[in-house]
């Protein structure tokens, strides 16, 4: 058993919120546009584009679907944009898996 020092932690931000389809398709579009990822998280936020109740939230989901993202490269970004629902699914799906995998280098390594 791992020691606490050792002990890989986990987020459970993907608990909530699932896949962030919806989300997911505007934040890609403008993102195509603009090329920041810091700047629209910025202007989601303070636009209240996620339409959430509370700034805090609109920060953690915003924060959440934007590192989902950038685990795609510009090519997946642009497939992205023109696929189909379901394709678009899977997509988002491997953005989560590349996600959580980089968080922990060490489930990573297991994995090989």
């Amino acid at each position: 058993m791992s020691s606490p020092s050792t002990a890989i932690k986990y987020r459970l931000s993907f608990t909530t919120g699932g896949l962030f389809w919806s989300e997911s398709i505007d934040l890609v579009d403008r993102y195509l546009q603009e090329g920041d990822w810091d700047s629209l998280r910025t202007a989601v936020v303070s636009e209240d584009a996620l339409h959430v109740r509370t700034r805090a939230a609109g920060m953690r989901i915003s924060r959440e679907i934007i590192s989902r993202l950038k685990e795609l490269s510009e090519k997946e970004l642009s497939f992205f944009k023109n696929a189909s629902t379901h394709e678009q699914l899977w997509m988002l799906w491997v953005a989560v898996c590349r996600h959580y995998v980089n968080l922990h280098p060490k489930v990573h390594q297991g994995l090989h």
